[in-house]
């Protein structure tokens, strides 16, 4: 029944309603003709509806009438029927299949470019590398390579570790690793001494090479020696070794912070206006003109619009506004008191958190210096 009905919708179809003494005549009228009559409906004892194709309408209008009955057309559904209505409207129609065909035109091309995972490498870096590497605005993505697109891109960014190329529609998503740190190992077989960088009261001292110079409790100042890479050995001689230890400490900053006592806030003035512009591709093309600085104090603000649906299609065309708003400064004087007040509980807050993080631990600076003896 279902595909009877889909090659009725494709070849179109009509609904026929038969009145006479005797409506079944019609029927068997039909079938003797070789003309399929579907969905057949009584309505009464004089009247009957039926459906065949289009094209059989006018054959079973006639043998309608042999049989003394009299036919009226409902209603002609179908493909056939479509097209026919759709010609009357040949601009609409043709606009219509033109958008069609430019948005699934350009799903094949990349005209956004989205990079994440990026952390010490800026997203113009990577832009610029892919650029040189063949993915921009424009790019045909199903000739893209992934794995060519790697191997170029990390020859381009040594910094960078892995990378992939994902294309949603019209949008790239450039999702990148970078490469870890190496850890600043000192050799084995380099004299090093431990030094002090701030000043502070020793806590604990774990020595696992060198000769400890400080013992838990003592206060030391920037500079002073904690771990000695000269070491004493059972004969009286001395020996360089590469100190290593684990020292905690406790340590105290003092932060100053300087507040004024007036503050300017920013009020908005008359001359308000808002520009428009069409960007396309990299070019942009402005609806106005005198597009110059202004004298006046003002904050523009600018709203981007793209012809697109997220997730689905994207195109290389984007509707600007930029809203021009001037202003005038206003100076507010504080009281003294109540600025004193809140900008001492900023600094608390401010040390609060600082002292927080450094309560853990204070590491202790290592130094490549030679022993004094060595």
């Amino acid at each position: 029944m279902a595909l009877t009905r889909w090659i009725l919708a494709l070849c179109g179809y009509a609904r026929l309603e038969v009145c006479g003494v005797h409506p079944e005549r019609v029927l068997n009228a039909c079938a003797a003709a070789g003309i399929a009559c579907t969905a057949s409906e009584p309505v009464d004892a004089y009247t009957l509806r039926i459906t065949v194709r289009a094209r059989c309408a006018e054959t079973a209008a006639e043998l309608a009438r042999r049989c003394q009955c009299e036919v009226k057309t409902l209603y002609r559904r179908g493909l056939p029927q479509l097209l026919r209505r759709a010609a009357r409207y040949r601009g609409a129609c043709a606009g219509l299949l033109v958008a069609v065909l430019a948005v699934l035109t350009s799903s094949l091309f990349i005209w956004r470019i989205d990079v994440t995972g990026n952390e010490t490498l800026t997203t113009g870096q990577i832009l610029r590398c892919l650029d040189e590497c063949g993915v921009r605005p424009g790019t045909y993505w199903p000739a893209l390579s992934n794995d060519l697109v790697r191997n170029d891109m990390i020859l381009c960014l040594p910094e960078l570790r892995w990378l992939t190329v994902n294309v949603h529609g019209s949008r790239a998503e450039v999702i990148v690793r970078e490469k870890d740190p190496l850890p600043d190992i000192t050799p084995d077989d380099t004299p090093v001494s431990i030094y002090a960088s701030a000043t502070g009261v020793i806590l604990s001292m774990d020595v696992y090479a060198g000769e400890a110079r400080v013992v838990p409790g003592a206060a030391v100042e920037p500079g002073d020696v904690l771990v000695s890479g000269a070491v004493t050995d059972l004969g009286g001689g001395v020996r360089p070794v590469c100190a290593r230890a684990d020292i905690r400490a406790r340590t105290r900053q003092v932060l100053t912070g300087q507040i004024a006592l007036t503050e300017t806030k920013k009020q908005p003035a008359h001359g308000a206006r808002t520009r428009w512009a069409l960007r396309a591709g990299k070019k942009r093309i402005n609806f106005y003109q005198n597009s110059g600085i202004s004298d006046a104090e003002c904050d523009k603000i600018i709203y981007e619009y793209p012809f697109a649906i997220r997730g689905v299609f994207t195109l290389p065309f984007s509707l600007v506004r930029e809203r021009v708003q001037p202003y005038r400064r206003r100076t507010r004087r504080y009281r003294r008191t109540r600025r004193a007040h809140r900008s001492s509980r900023r600094c608390c807050s401010s040390c609060a958190r600082r002292s927080a993080r450094m309560a853990r631990s204070f590491p202790m600076r290592r130094q490549r210096r030679l022993p004094a003896t060595c």
